[in-house]
């Protein structure tokens, strides 16, 4: 029997917790073309989110291209990785599918090269100078327009890690794309990130392409009652006992993160499914089980942090829900101060992607990570 708790890996269907409403908020947008920027702290679920959103779009209406940004290390290729997102949305035998590529783009057929994998799918080379790359890039979105008009459906191109345009050497991909998407009323943008504070540069920043050119979309938690009920469905469903006390101390420990109460159950449904019960015990297990297997890693973040930082992750590890990490009270109850300092503390964490702003507070991201903190300091 497969464990029915998947961490670490993008999920569909009924392994995809809650997110109805954000299903369907990002449905309207698709349909009504919006141009959305989609972000949240890494491991909330935007992929999954959005491939699943992909897997039960009518085909007949839209034509759906995701292009992953992760190994984009300059504009090459970004144009590179749209172009077989492309390609690959084509449902048509091989030979048409090059010539719809030849036919669509006319200054980027001529520097194209195909080759065909072991799987039978199309690999690209493409050779590009540094002057190429507007002119390119330019007839590679036009054309992908053009051929959306002309079959009569509208488009969603998703770019995932959107934030790794920020490292490319120029700002080209950013000047371009949003001058053709601010003309193309047919086709839905959709931006993708975890780095909050790279993506507000881009998007919020008066000096940069994309200001104000999308809606903005923070993907939150999860909602405790869709955890709640996911867990009592997967445990039963593989005819595992669970109590109801049990799964709400989940959630708490978890703090609806939507990676992590995954983790977690994940562990206790493997203590559990001999023997048909979750006993009250394996919570704590699998949290020490989770942390064991993490400390080398924490160790290792832990080493490269400042005092600075380090008193600052001590004190937010143990801040209370009452308290403001800008008081005097807490400033002087850790000796973190003063206000200035502290600030810019704050600011590289959230660039180390440890913490985040929540609600005018800040937190630790990495829920293991803050017990870890916890039990030593």
């Amino acid at each position: 029997m497969e464990n029915p708790f998947i961490y670490g890996e993008v999920v569909t269907g009924k392994n995809l917790c809650g997110r109805e409403d954000e299903t369907k908020e990002l449905l309207r947008d698709i349909r009504n073309s919006q141009k959305v920027l989609l972000f949240s702290p890494r491991r909330y679920g935007k992929t999954s989110l959005l491939k699943d959103i992909f897997i039960n779009l009518n085909k007949k209406e839209f034509f759906t291209i995701y292009v992953d940004l992760y190994p984009a290390l300059n504009e090459s290729d970004f144009i590179k990785l749209l172009a077989k997102a492309f390609s690959s949305g084509i449902t048509a035998p091989l030979y048409k599918t090059l010539n719809v590529l030849k036919d669509t783009f006319k200054h980027l057929a001529s520097r194209l090269s195909f080759t065909i994998n072991k799987e039978g799918n199309i690999e690209f080379d493409i050779s590009l100078e540094k002057h190429d790359i507007s002119p390119v890039l330019v007839d590679l979105l036009e054309g992908i327009n053009s051929y959306i008009t002309k079959n009569g459906k509208k488009g969603v191109i998703v770019f995932d890690e959107f934030q790794q345009v920020n490292y490319f050497e120029k700002d080209k991909v950013e000047k371009e794309l949003r001058s053709q998407m601010q003309s193309q009323r047919n086709i839905c943008y959709i931006f993708s990130g975890s780095k909050k504070h790279l993506l507000m540069d881009m998007f919020a920043n008066p000096n940069r392409p994309f200001y104000k050119s999308t809606k903005h979309f923070q993907l939150d938690k999860l909602k405790s009652k869709d955890i709640f009920r996911f867990i009592k469905t997967k445990f039963q469903d593989t005819d595992i006992e669970i109590k109801d006390d049990l799964i709400n101390k989940v959630i708490d420990i978890s703090e609806c993160h939507p990676f992590y109460f995954q983790y977690i159950c994940h562990e206790m449904w493997e203590m559990s499914f001999l023997n048909g019960k979750v006993a009250d015990e394996y919570l704590e297990r699998s949290v020490d089980r989770i942390m064991e297997r993490e400390t080398s890693s924490y160790d290792n973040i832990w080493s490269l942090l400042s005092l600075k930082q380090k008193k600052t992750l001590i004190a937010l590890s143990k801040i209370l829900p009452q308290e403001k990490i800008f008081s005097n009270n807490f400033i002087t109850k850790y000796n973190i101060g003063p206000v200035s300092t502290l600030q810019r503390v704050l600011n590289g964490l959230v660039k180390k992607e440890l913490i985040d702003k929540v609600n005018n507070n800040y937190e630790i991201l990495d829920i293991i990570f803050k017990k870890w903190i916890q039990r030593i300091y």
